[in-house]
């Protein structure tokens, strides 16, 4: 089709869309809210440990406050029982199968609306401040920035969030900002240590909890705690819990002492649950390398609280989904919500409508972020409904499967499938046709994009060459301090180029594998949060070399590192 002035703009941007996959988001009426947004996302939360939602300890003091005069969505479940999938979903409103995010190194299907889009079309501001989007995972969210605005030694305690909000904006924002310090290990600073007695702190010596305090990654029954132990990872837990609450007490106090308090809603949400020895350990599918879809990994809070309203005081019983936050966050703003998502606005819920009943699916690779090539083929699914809920593995060799009553069973455990056979060929039913349809959705996409690559895509004045690394070298030893700063991986090569870097990392189980795509010829990492820095010499050693993308002729000498600790900082 040729192309002239009096072609229609809206043929263009059609066009535009199919051939480059881009992002087309159109603003189609005024905004109602002219409010700024955070979007607050925690890591690894168990819901049962909130004190909102009942918990005995006085764990969360400040969230409890700004729960008191919230909606409160008790029953919403995540997509999946890991951090990459189920931001996306909170993101974009889709399951990971259809939004893409499903595997570490995974990037959004181009094309797809993100809740950053939708606010970006209502010229709101939406900045960059997560650790985060410095890997793949994380690329392509539609927001101001492609590096984050982040701080020296910062990411953890909440600086960048706190700094950028002292800062004076001249227009409305959406931001988001990611708390992982829930994450294993579970290490919280003395002062929030308050729920261990003298007999815990004396086990903290115990090496199954030294163990639990110094690493990211404890895989599946590799430990067994005894029953004196079980108490105190708990109390450490809840340590954690209340060192995060303060924190989101000094992102209150920040919004008050700026005078935007009263225009700024927030949003509470998370990533997914985590486990607390309800089925025997702890963690979730990264940090155990098995996941599971028991309601203690996937049930996570979801809080809207707007200081305009004065009757915004509900909680809501009905169960939702982590996909129902982005269009439910659209909907109450005033924005139009993006057709074809998997998740609804359930804002009638909480005005006392009724609406259809939502039922709830989940995914996940078998080890999550941790998960090799041959695990990211092992799926757990599960679909939970108001009676009941199925979970099953599909390994390729079986397909077992646990059927459980979660109205009479909501601790799940007792798995009644084998007299219910009926019933769980339902839902199983259920779980194949939501397939059939994210595949085909999913299908639709991404055959509009162009995703094959050929010698003919390189500049025919460039002359290739092996790339040589500047930094590091061979061998070498890289010192790291609790301030953690950038580190710049640099090659020789041409700037104008696309180059993937192929890492390979670890040992044993906590051994990584994969490529990361970089457009010139350096790539930084950092700043990144004190608590992940001070776990790099976990993972030596480290080996990575570097390629032009597509060109396997082209890659460079493997390069061993590792991180040593100072005490600078």
């Amino acid at each position: 089709m040729e192309l002239n002035k009096k072609t229609p703009i809206i043929m263009i941007v059609i066009l535009l869309s199919i051939v480059f996959g881009v992002r087309v988001w159109k603003q189609l009426k005024l905004k109602q809210k002219n409010l700024n947004v955070i979007l607050l996302t925690l890591d690894s939360v168990n819901v049962k440990h909130l004190g909102f939602m009942g918990y005995k300890r006085n764990t969360t003091p400040i969230l409890d406050s700004i729960a008191q005069d919230s909606m409160i969505f008790e029953n919403t479940f995540s997509s999946a029982s890991w951090t990459s999938p189920g931001l996306h979903s909170v993101f974009t409103g889709l399951y990971p199968t259809l939004h893409g995010v499903e595997a570490r190194g995974r990037s959004l299907i181009p094309g797809t609306i993100t809740i950053f889009d939708v606010f970006k079309a209502y010229e709101y501001q939406v900045p960059n401040i997560s650790y985060l989007t410095q890997i793949p995972n994380y690329f392509f969210l539609g927001l101001d920035q492609e590096q984050p605005q982040l701080i020296k030694n910062s990411a953890y305690n909440g600086e960048d969030l706190i700094q950028w909000l002292g800062k004076k904006h001249s227009k409305p924002f959406l931001l988001w900002y990611h708390y992982s310090s829930l994450h294993l290990p579970y290490k919280p600073k003395e002062k929030f240590n308050q729920f261990l007695t003298d007999s815990m702190r004396f086990l903290l010596k115990s090496e199954n909890l030294r163990t639990l305090q110094e690493n990211a990654v404890i895989p599946m029954n590799s430990i067994e705690f005894s029953t004196e132990e079980k108490e105190v990872v708990k109390a450490l837990y809840d340590g954690q819990l209340r060192e995060l609450d303060d924190l989101i007490g000094k992102m209150m106090y920040q919004l008050k002492k700026q005078g935007i308090d009263q225009q700024t809603i927030i949003v509470i949400t998370a990533d997914h649950g985590e486990e607390l020895f309800e089925h025997g350990f702890i963690g979730h599918a990264s940090t155990t390398h098995r996941a599971r879809l028991y309601d203690e990994t996937i049930k996570i809070p979801f809080i809207i609280y707007d200081p305009t309203e004065k009757n915004n005081r509900k909680r809501i019983r009905v169960q939702v989904r982590q996909v129902d936050i982005m269009p439910t966050l659209a909907d109450y703003m005033g924005f139009k919500v993006p057709n074809d998502l998997n998740g609804k606005s359930v804002l009638d819920l909480a005005k006392g409508k009724k609406m259809p009943r939502l039922d709830s699916f989940a995914e996940s690779v078998i080890a999550g972020y941790q998960s090799t090539p041959a695990q990211e083929k092992i799926k757990i699914r599960s679909i939970r409904l108001q009676k009941h809920k199925l979970i099953c593995i599909e390994d390729n060799i079986s397909n077992p499967c646990e059927l459980y009553d979660i109205k009479s069973d909501p601790g799940e455990r007792e798995n009644i499938i084998s007299e219910n056979s009926s019933i769980a060929a339902n839902l199983k039913g259920k779980i194949r046709n939501q397939l059939s349809e994210m595949n085909f959705a999913r299908l639709s996409r991404l055959t509009t994009q162009k995703v094959e690559f050929s010698l003919k895509d390189v500049p025919k004045a460039k002359t290739l060459t092996k790339p040589i690394f500047v930094f590091p070298k061979k061998n070498q030893v890289i010192e790291i301090s609790k301030a953690c700063e950038k580190i710049k991986i640099d090659w020789s090569g041409d700037s104008e180029l696309t180059y993937v870097i192929q890492y390979d990392i670890g040992l044993e189980f906590k051994n990584l594998k994969g490529k990361i795509p970089v457009k010139g010829t350096f790539k930084n990492f950092g700043l990144l949060p004190s608590h992940i820095c001070d776990l790099l010499p976990v993972w030596n050693p480290y080996k990575i070399r570097v390629s032009p993308y597509g060109l396997d002729h082209y890659w460079s000498e493997w390069i061993d590192f590792s991180f040593a600790r100072t005490n600078r900082g």
